[in-house]
Formats: structure tokens, sequence, C-alpha cells
């Protein structure tokens, strides 16, 4: 049986293929076991969480060893962005500085983020520490942009 984390992860590769302007080389980085953080073109990071909810909102939570994760990528890669996959509506690109500004670590040192969007609108995204300012469009517009500088 295929994990359902795989299908949410296609879809966010699936999508980078298709929207790189030139083509791309994709690395895995597991972590405890589980696929969920990729290195491409040896310069971008990105790590994937999904909710299969259907509507919105829809809720992630990020454990500490994740956060490392995306810290340690950090310093060695010119960019890394947490991608979130909302069910079957559409996927949002955060990157570091807007994850670290709306994330803060709960009583049991885990860290959530909730993201909402109205029909035809753009997502929301809120955090223990706040509300993201600007709202997010649908795809990976960042990360494609980060691969093309």
């Amino acid at each position: 049986m295929i994990p359902e984390y795989k299908f949410y992860q296609g879809v966010v590769l699936s999508e980078l293929v298709v929207a790189a302007p030139t083509p791309i080389k994709i690395s895995e980085v597991i972590d405890g076991g589980r696929l969920g953080s990729y290195v491409v073109n040896d310069k971008v990071g990105m790590q994937i969480k999904h909710s299969s909810a259907r509507l919105s909102p829809w809720s992630f939570t990020l454990k500490e060893n994740h956060l490392a994760q995306l810290r340690k990528m950090r310093t060695t890669l010119e960019a890394v962005f947490l991608v979130l996959v909302c069910g079957e509506i559409g996927m949002l690109a955060l990157d570091m500085t807007e994850v670290t500004e709306i994330c803060g670590a709960t009583a049991d040192n885990q860290y959530w983020l909730r993201v909402d969007k109205r029909p035809r609108g753009m997502f929301g995204v809120h955090g223990s520490l706040g509300t993201l300012r600007q709202k997010k469009s649908d795809g990976l517009h960042t990360v494609v942009g980060a691969l093309s500088v």
C-alpha cells in the first residue's frame, strides 16, 4: 500500500518539474526514516507537509526536529521553503523568514500553522505567533523564483 503522504509529495514534485524554467535535479533528504524534504538543483531546500482535510481551514503540526532540519538546510542552501499542501485545493510555499515570523513553540514543544482560503481567494496563514501579513497565492512561485536566481 502506498502511504498517503507520498501522493501529496508527488503533487508538489510534479508541479515543480512543470513550473521550473529549466531541467531540475531533485535530491532526497531523509530524516527519521521518512522522506519529506528535498534539495533542488543543489541550492534550494524544501520540506513538504500536507493536510488531507477537504475544506478550509487546514492544520499543520511541526515538531522541533522538522524545524531543526529546515534550519540546517538554511545554513548550506541559498533558499529554504516549507511547502504546505492543502487537501486537493492547492499548495503554498513559505520561506524561512515567514515560518519563523508566525510559528512559535507551544508548551509541548510543537509548532502549528493553520491555513484558510475563501473560494477564488488567496491563502491566509496563521501560527501561534500571529498571522502572516501578506496572503499567499496558490503554487510554487517563490520556489521556482529561487531556482531562477
